[in-house]
């Protein structure tokens, strides 16, 4: 079991299992900039950066003055139709941000993968059934994963488990179900805010090729879980086969 610390106005927290930091956070005990590391990590991150540690909450509301929004996310982008495999999105968290009339999306070291007059920007979409965000700038398609895409949400078979593990797994898949339906929302509200800013159309030479939705999104996704259980089945089988032969 994983054993987690923190750290809240310079004082020191821990050692938490998973479930005890996950509720500091819902309760207010952790905030989105404070310090959590994992035993024996050498660095620390902060809550914020953290998939699954902080509840997801509604975008600010519009303010005609200063419309300002910002979540955090995972993006990818690409020529048309870009797919990466998780590890690939993971490894570019940032925050999206809407301000002053652009939209942008920096990383935790200050980079800017991208940076945008709304305006410019169309045909936005909900992808990853509802729980990823789609833009278009010219021909360059950006999605935007939020912690409960299923990108990002599939839980991860146990190793050598046994029944403990398969408990955590089904735990893991309850999680995902629940940052699934706060990513939707998420979604939804960044739809309410670009959609009147956003261009009505694509440009001309651009050919936008839409996310993958209904029949066909729940297919591929049902495809990632079932071999999800075929992999976690042929754990089990094997720590069943190694316990007897010890």
């Amino acid at each position: 079991m994983s054993q987690w610390y923190a750290a809240v106005d310079g004082r020191t927290s821990g050692p938490h299992s998973w479930d005890e930091l996950v509720a500091l956070g819902a309760t207010g005990g952790i905030g989105a900039d404070d310090l959590v590391w994992e035993a024996g990590d050498a660095s620390s991150l902060p809550a914020r950066a953290v998939r699954g540690l902080l509840p997801v909450t509604d975008l600010p509301a519009p303010r005609a003055d200063d419309l300002v929004a910002e979540s955090v996310a995972w993006h990818v982008a690409g020529r048309g139709d870009p797919q990466a495999p998780a590890m690939r999105v993971l490894n570019k968290m940032g925050t999206l941000r809407l301000a002053d009339g652009r939209l942008s999306f920096t990383t935790p070291r200050g980079t800017v993968r991208f940076d945008a007059p709304v305006s410019e920007l169309h045909s936005p979409a909900p992808a990853e059934g509802g729980a990823a965000l789609e833009l278009w700038e010219g021909a360059t398609r950006h999605r935007m994963l939020f912690a409960g895409s299923s990108e990002l949400g599939m839980p991860s078979a146990p190793a050598f488990g046994g029944v403990v593990g398969l408990a955590e797994t089904a735990s893991g898949v309850s999680t995902a179900l629940a940052h699934h339906k706060g990513a939707k929302a998420t979604v939804s509200g960044w739809l309410e805010l670009l959609e009147p800013r956003v261009a009505t159309a694509a440009p001309e030479d651009v050919r936008v090729r839409g996310p993958r939705t209904g029949v066909l999104y729940w297919l591929l996704f049902s495809w990632k879980l079932l071999f999800l259980l075929a992999v976690m089945a042929v754990a089990f089988v094997v720590a069943i086969l190694v316990m007897g032969a010890s």
